[in-house]
């Protein structure tokens, strides 16, 4: 069985004495005792502020979604280009195997661009970036596939050699040696497996995500009241239309700090103060 056929093949059979729960209508397969499984029961990884941050979340916070748009946005438009070493000197290999590949296409589906770009954005999400190196003749690099981050698992063995093992749809695993995953590292602590960014930022984050929520629901809910005029009797109808269209002489900025005059011992005071109203810059 070839390389691909491990990875892309028909549905394997499921091992005797695992259960399996599929999530949705032909989707996702999870072995049990997967340990994703239970990040999605509980809706993902849970802020102090009570909002539950996961990658789908986070990108709704406009920090982020801008962050991660411009960094993988400049490292895609960067070129790039393959070198060969000779002595001293160094000249552009562009009769090498890799060159098509991370100059023009790396894939079927893909250019160079939009590859490095989603190479970039995984390893912004998830701290580690993958693609799987297909080979043929003399293994002779034919295509760089990009393989979901969040389904790869690294171990580093007691030799020091990495071993990579990759969850298909279907919950089938595949296992690849580090010669055949193109492996994209972010900050790590021991130089397997990259930092989780958006794990290492979730209380910012979630903080941010509740502040969003609390401003859409003062604006849905709350009562968006300019002033008040308090009088100690009621109006009649006479005098409270009199005052209601007294009162339209003063909005608008043109009208600022005109004189107000009020009838049968009217009170005016607003509702929130220039210190309340700094909500606004957060």
């Amino acid at each position: 069985m070839g390389i691909l056929d491990r990875l892309f093949g028909a549905k394997q059979a499921q091992p005797e004495g695992r259960v399996f729960a599929a999530v949705g209508d032909g989707g996702t397969i999870f072995d049990l005792r997967d340990p994703r499984l239970a990040e999605l029961l509980r809706g993902g990884a849970t802020a102090h502020s009570g909002a539950t941050v996961t990658t789908e979340s986070a990108m709704r916070v406009a920090a982020v979604y801008a962050c991660v748009r411009i960094i993988a946005g400049a490292v895609s438009s960067m070129p790039v280009k393959l070198y060969r070493q000779d002595g001293r000197e160094r000249r552009e290999a562009t009769e090498h195997p890799l060159w098509p590949l991370i100059t023009r296409r790396p894939n079927d589906w893909q250019t160079s661009k939009r590859w490095r770009h989603l190479m970039q954005s995984q390893m912004l999400w998830h701290g580690n970036g993958y693609s799987l190196i297909a080979r043929g003749v003399r293994r002779k690099p034919l295509a760089l596939y990009p393989l979901e981050a969040s389904r790869m698992e690294v171990t580093q063995r007691d030799d020091l050699s990495l071993r990579y093992v990759f969850q298909r749809r279907n919950g089938a695993k595949v296992e690849f040696d580090s010669a055949d995953i193109l492996h994209l590292r972010g900050m790590t602590f021991d130089g397997v497996i990259g930092l989780n960014p958006i794990s290492y930022a979730r209380e910012a984050i979630g903080l941010s995500i509740q502040g969003e929520r609390h401003g859409a629901s003062m604006h849905k809910n709350g009562m968006q009241i300019g002033s008040v005029i308090e009088v100690p009797n009621a109006l009649s109808d006479q005098a409270y239309k009199r005052l209601q269209e007294g009162m339209e002489k003063y909005r608008g900025a043109e009208n600022a700090h005109k004189n107000l005059i009020l009838e049968e011992g009217g009170k005016f005071s607003t509702t929130m103060s220039n210190v309340d109203a700094q909500w606004l810059e957060s």
